[in-house]
């Protein structure tokens, strides 16, 4: 995700929409206009924070949720309003520019999620935890702001600083801007750390180093959480599984399909661990089956499904352990 773009892109959207008191109902307060700035480059984060909000309660999905359109409409809707409300901004202008900023942010996604936006590289190497992605983007970002202060001047609308302005209603938007930023950039390296340690998590699982696996495994459980939910019950699932814990394995794949069904190896694991278990070989066949139609069903296409029902049938096939 375009995590300093959306700062600039609220930023920028907040200078061109700043509200012109002439037009207003009323005159806006000095709060209102110092709150401006920072109130609309918060509202250009909101589908990121809905997701880090919604992870940390454990909703399920919240990442998808916090991105869909609809969502953003309603949300632009209401935030827009609201601030119309204590603000005196004409409603219309505020839910535009509310309902802008949230659906400009997914549109933000979408366009580096194609991977051409930032494709090439201006860094090689990060800088102060950040992806060398991310540090391009920073700079491209910025590059384009500077662009649009350029053209501001340029065509006269640059602005005066009011002379009743006051040092703290300058510098307060600023500061809560950069807080804003802080936040935002602070929230991604930690996430990237979380997604570091899972990979290891999963490179010491490979090795043959399950406890190890296991510890890497809570590590990388802190908040923020990533995208895909259910990723490290996963990890966990299969570690345990390899120490004989296959009670404990069961528990933590049905979690983990529980929080996404679309995780493929969540159900692959699933029904693996029921053919593999001790139990008798007709319970095991009733339940691994079970899992093994919602495979065929849910994921007929996925490159590994041959490879995991052949793996299936091979545990199923075998006598059981009391015969």
């Amino acid at each position: 995700m375009p995590v300093v773009g959306h700062a600039f892109a609220g930023l920028a959207t907040a200078m061109q929409f700043a509200p012109a008191s002439a037009g207003d109902r009323r005159q806006p307060t000095s709060a209102a206009s110092a709150l401006w700035a920072p109130a609309v480059v918060a509202t250009s984060y909101f589908p990121d924070i809905v997701t880090q909000i919604g992870g940390a309660l454990g909703v399920s999905y919240a990442n998808f949720y916090g991105h869909q359109p609809a969502v953003g409409l309603a949300a632009g809707i209401l935030l827009g309003s609201a601030w119309s409300w204590l603000a005196g901004t004409p409603a219309l202008r505020a839910v535009m520019i509310a309902v802008g900023c949230i659906l400009g942010h997914d549109l933000l996604d979408d366009i580096q999620a194609t991977d051409w936006a930032w494709s090439f590289r201006l860094v090689q190497n990060g800088v102060f935890g950040l992806s060398p992605r991310v540090v391009s983007e920073a700079i491209v970002s910025a590059s384009l702001f500077a662009l649009y202060l350029a053209w501001r001047v340029w065509a006269g609308g640059s602005g005066r600083t009011p002379a009743d302005r006051t040092a703290l209603s300058r510098w307060m938007p600023r500061a809560i801007v950069a807080v804003i930023l802080i936040a935002a950039v602070g929230t991604y390296v930690l996430r990237a750390q979380n997604e570091r340690q899972l990979n290891e998590a999963r490179r010491l699982l490979e090795g043959g180093r399950y406890v190890q696996a296991l510890q890497m495994a809570d590590l990388a459980d802190g908040w923020p959480r990533g995208n895909r939910p259910g990723r490290i019950d996963v990890i966990r699932a299969e570690a345990h599984q390899r120490l004989g814990h296959r009670d404990l394995a069961e528990q933590l794949l049905l979690r983990a399909y529980k929080e996404d069904p679309s995780n493929f190896w969540a159900l692959a694991d699933l029904a693996e661990c029921y053919a593999s278990s001790d139990r008798p070989a007709s319970e095991r066949r009733r339940l691994a089956e079970s899992r093994v139609a919602e495979l065929r069903s849910r994921f007929p296409r996925h490159p590994s499904l041959h490879n995991v029902l052949v793996g299936i049938e091979r545990e199923l096939s075998r006598a059981d352990p009391a015969e």
